[in-house]
C-alpha cells in the first residue's frame, strides 16, 4: 500500500497527486500484474478513482472499517440492530464504489466497544461478537478482499484472527 491511513485535507489534491506520482514510478520498475493499493484516507467516495489504472498494473482502493471508533453517542445509544443496518448501508456504498474501483477492506475486526457490550448480559457477549463477525464477513464478501486486524496478537481473543479461526468463531462459507 502506498500509504497507510494518511490524513487528508479536502481543500487540496496533495494526496491524489502523491498517489499518481507513486503509481507512475511503480509502473516503471514493477512487474506487470503487481496490484497497487492506495488508502482512501477514510473518504471512499472522495478518493475513489484517485489513480487511473495502466494496463498491467491493477489499482485497488483500501478502506479501513473501524466501527468501534464511532462517536460515543452511537456506542452508548445505538442498538445492535441499527448498527447492522448501518453496516449494510456501508456495504452498499462500498459495492457501488467497487463497480468502478476495486475495493478491499484493509482492516476490520470483531471488536464491539465495551460500552455497547455492557448493555447485554455477560453470557450473551460471545454470541453477540460471533454475530458481529458474521455480519461483517457477509458485508465484505462481494468486494475484492479483506484483511482482519490483526492476524496474531499477544493473547488469543477478538484481536487475534488466528485464534478466532482456530476456536471456530470466524467461519467461512464454502463457495
Amino acid at each position: 500500500e502506498l500509504l497507510n491511513e494518511p490524513k487528508i485535507k479536502l481543500t487540496n489534491g496533495t494526496l491524489r497527486s502523491f498517489y499518481r506520482q507513486a503509481y507512475q514510478e511503480i509502473c516503471k520498475v514493477g512487474r506487470p500484474g503487481l496490484r497497487v493499493v492506495f488508502s482512501d484516507a477514510s473518504t471512499p467516495r472522495l478518493m475513489s478513482g484517485a489513480i487511473r489504472e495502466r494496463a498491467g498494473f491493477p489499482v485497488v482502493m483500501d478502506h479501513h472499517w473501524y466501527h468501534f471508533f464511532m462517536p460515543k453517542f452511537f456506542q452508548r445509544k445505538l442498538p445492535l440492530a441499527m448498527y447492522y443496518r448501518f453496516l449494510r448501508l456501508k456495504r452498499r456504498t462500498m459495492e457501488r464504489i467497487s463497480r468502478a474501483q476495486p475495493v478491499i477492506i484493509g482492516e476490520w475486526n470483531g471488536i464491539i466497544s465495551g460500552e455497547m457490550l455492557s448493555r447485554y448480559p455477560q453470557p450473551e457477549h460471545a454470541a453477540i461478537v460471533d454475530r458481529h463477525i458474521a455480519e461483517q464477513l457477509a458485508a465484505w464478501s462481494e468486494l475484492q478482499g479483506w484483511f482482519y486486524w490483526s492476524y496474531k496478537h499477544e493473547a488469543p481473543g477478538v484481536f487475534d484472527f488466528r485464534s478466532m479461526v482456530e476456536a471456530g468463531r470466524i467461519r467461512f462459507s464454502e463457495q
